[in-house]
């Protein structure tokens, strides 16, 4: 009787890291592509911020010596999205798996 116990506890704790392994598959996944996302963005923003390389990071500069904000307005519709959505990679990163009672989310 314990044996039948004991291999049903064992099968529904293996159900539960399936299902476990199935969520942090799922998290991982989005995190991933959340990233691929975020990189081909951060690409395109820093090409329209910085069009010019080397020269666009001295003007910028010259500006900030100047007493002039380092980005304009014009820079902050930019940045902007690319800022929300480096938070919204930042909670996809900080996901739990598990709630405070131990269970899949």
């Amino acid at each position: 009787m314990k044996a039948i116990k004991a291999i049903a506890t064992y099968k529904q704790t293996l159900l539960s890291l399936n299902a476990l392994q199935r969520r942090a598959n799922e998290i991982s996944g989005a995190v991933e592509r959340a990233g691929d996302v975020y990189e081909r963005e951060y690409h395109s923003a820093h090409s329209i911020l910085f069009p010019w390389g080397i020269f666009s990071r001295v003007k910028r500069t010259i500006r900030r010596v100047l007493g002039r904000p380092f980005f304009n307005e014009q820079d902050l519709h930019v940045i902007a999205p690319f800022l929300q959505m480096a938070a919204e990679l930042a909670q996809l990163v900080d996901t739990k798996p598990l709630n405070e009672e131990g269970e899949i989310i």
